[in-house]
């Protein structure tokens, strides 16, 4: 058993020696014997070949390593960053307005014709259904690999 499992199981017994289960106390528990022990797991958000999963990054960041030529390019890459770091199921133009506020780019005057123009090329699709009753958008797996290989960050 490792020493987590170890921990996991003493936390168990503190919590079910209360009247009811408590998650509280479990949590308090385990945290007790992992400060304890000076044990902490450290968590890794790199890419590796093992794992596949991005590195944490804020949105500015993401769009000035992409470097993107015009708004619609930006907003396939908004579309895409709301998708993978903010694990948006799909995103509407509000989302797309507030990505902009929060990479502090200038709003462009027409993001639905951005949108628009990346469903012609086929790398956003609309959706059936809305988001906070608005049209609801997904980023295709053309515009994934779009952006995945995209040349311009090197």
């Amino acid at each position: 058993m490792t020493n987590m499992q170890e921990m996991i199981s003493v936390a168990k017994k503190d919590a079910e020696n209360e009247t009811d289960f408590k998650k509280e106390v479990f949590l308090a528990s385990l945290l007790k014997q992992m400060l304890q022990r000076g044990e902490h797991q450290e968590v890794n958000y790199e890419k590796t070949p093992e794992t596949h999963s991005l590195k944490r990054q804020a949105i500015k960041e993401f769009i000035l390593q992409k470097k993107p030529d015009s708004d619609v390019e930006k907003v396939l890459l908004m579309g895409y960053f709301l998708e993978k770091q903010e694990a948006s199921e799909c995103f509407n133009v509000d989302d797309i307005k507030e990505a902009y506020i929060k990479a502090k780019e200038p709003i462009p005057t027409n993001i639905n014709d951005k949108i628009n123009m990346n469903i012609r090329k086929g790398l956003i699709t609309e959706l059936p259904k809305k988001k906070d009753n608005k049209k609801a958008y997904q980023v295709t797996s053309t515009g994934e690999q779009t952006v995945e290989n995209w040349s311009k960050n090197e």
